[in-house]
């Protein structure tokens, strides 16, 4: 399935992706003489100032490269030749214009924890992640591996290499790059064709006000290369597609997708002893907290547990989240409603998650208190001030399970959005 993690390979050479980058940031002149993209931060103040500012200000550079010379020819050769094979597709639609990030070393993080679908992507896209450096630690992606997994890991790939993962539906973020490397890196996401039509992307001539839409955010790649916006029609009559064809249903990629955590069983040490250890390893309690999850946890679990709560059918704030009761079994946090409605036979709506099984957490850097927030659905403090008009998307599971405990059966389409401030 696509919907999963991969590691491809690619020619460099066929591909100079990295050429690209270097001369759309310093020009056919300077290129020879800037330092390596991974070395970016340390370019010259006295004479790069101006350069580094514009490099080093902007995490995500878009029209500038699409249309720098050479690119697009390049990143249209490479979704034709080595994506569309890949997916087994003879067309498939892809984002226009991929994103470049640049997280210089040093820098904070450039992207917190998030699931693209929090963004109204479709559910069907396939994200493709593909670094300009080697990557490593804090200076990459950090994603889980299955939706709901909470496995989280860095995307350790080189430059020739790009990975394929789930972003729509697998949690993912960046940390503050406390390496010696800045990263960057290009993504983009892509759509087979086979599920365009349940996608929910609206087709082309159908917008009205959508965000994602075809021939602006989308493009479409075939065999013999890009199809133009005037061909679309003759496309579609020659797949059969038919006019009726569901733009909204999604059933597919999460459906089937099966995860074996493969916890080993040990006694758990306490709290105390656990404090003890992580402070003695990490010199203070301060950075135990912000680099071990179960101690952010203990920092944090009393304000945590008046927050993160549902309503009882006695109408009683009660908090679902809690740590693993198996003390035979690794540390992790769960999701006490979830997991009780698996329990009592609700197996088909709770999908075996680490929110459902208490494992959430157990490899995180860090207490990760966004997918927290988002799986409890606690609209306001998911958004923020800084986002007043914006939707985000309810975790159906949890609403499902807190339903069926209440005896208030919730929604499965409905979103959570937050008076305007």
């Amino acid at each position: 399935s696509p919907f999963s993690e991969e590691v491809l390979e690619y020619s460099v050479a066929e591909f100079p992706f990295e050429r690209h980058v270097r001369l759309a940031f310093f020009g056919e002149e300077g290129a020879s003489r800037a330092p390596p993209l991974d070395q970016l931060h340390l370019m010259s103040e006295t004479k790069q100032r101006s350069r580094r500012s514009q490099v080093m200000a902007r995490p995500s550079m878009v029209t500038g490269l699409i249309d720098h010379p050479g690119f697009v020819e390049t990143y249209h050769k490479f979704i034709r030749d080595v994506v569309r094979p890949h997916l087994e597709e003879d067309y498939v639609v892809f984002e226009h214009s991929p994103n470049l990030r640049v997280h210089a070393a040093g820098g904070r993080s450039i992207t917190g924890p998030h699931r693209d679908l929090d963004h109204q992507h479709s559910p069907y896209e396939v994200n493709f992640w593909l670094p300009l450096v080697q990557t490593r630690a804090s200076a990459s992606m950090w994603a889980e591996s299955a939706p709901g997994k909470g496995d989280f890991h860095p995307f350790e790939v080189a430059y020739g290499q790009v990975m394929r993962f789930y972003g729509n539906q697998c949690m993912h973020y960046t940390l503050d790059n406390e390496t010696d490397t800045t990263r960057v890196s290009l993504d983009f996401r892509v759509v087979r064709f086979r599920d365009f039509w349940c996608s929910g992307i609206p087709r082309p001539g159908q917008e009205a006000g959508e965000r994602w839409t075809m021939y602006s955010y989308y493009d479409v790649m075939g065999p013999n290369g890009p199809v133009l916006k005037g061909a679309w029609d003759a496309l579609a009559s020659l797949l059969q597609v038919p006019e009726n064809a569901s733009q909204s249903s999604f059933s597919g990629p999460l459906r089937n997708m099966q995860r074996d955590l493969g916890a080993s069983r040990r006694e758990r040490s306490s709290s105390c002893e656990h404090q003890q250890r992580c402070v003695k390893e990490h010199g203070d309690r301060r950075t135990a907290r912000k680099k071990c999850p179960r101690c952010g946890w203990i920092a944090n679990r009393c304000k945590l547990s008046l927050e993160l709560v549902y309503t009882t059918a006695e109408g009683e704030k009660t908090p679902w989240v809690a740590e693993n009761p198996d003390t035979s079994h690794p540390w992790g946090l769960g999701c006490l409603v979830c997991h009780d409605a698996r329990r009592n036979g609700l197996l088909n709506h709770i999908p075996d998650m680490g929110f459902s099984d208490f494992s959430f957490g157990a490899n995180t850097p860090g207490l990760l208190v966004g997918p927290l927030v988002r799986h409890g659905n606690h609209g306001l403090r998911q958004l923020g001030s800084n986002y007043k008009d914006a939707f985000i998307a309810v975790d159906d599971a949890h609403a499902v399970a807190v339903g069926a405990l209440s005896g208030k059966p919730e929604s499965a389409s409905r979103r959570c959005m937050p008076p305007v401030r």
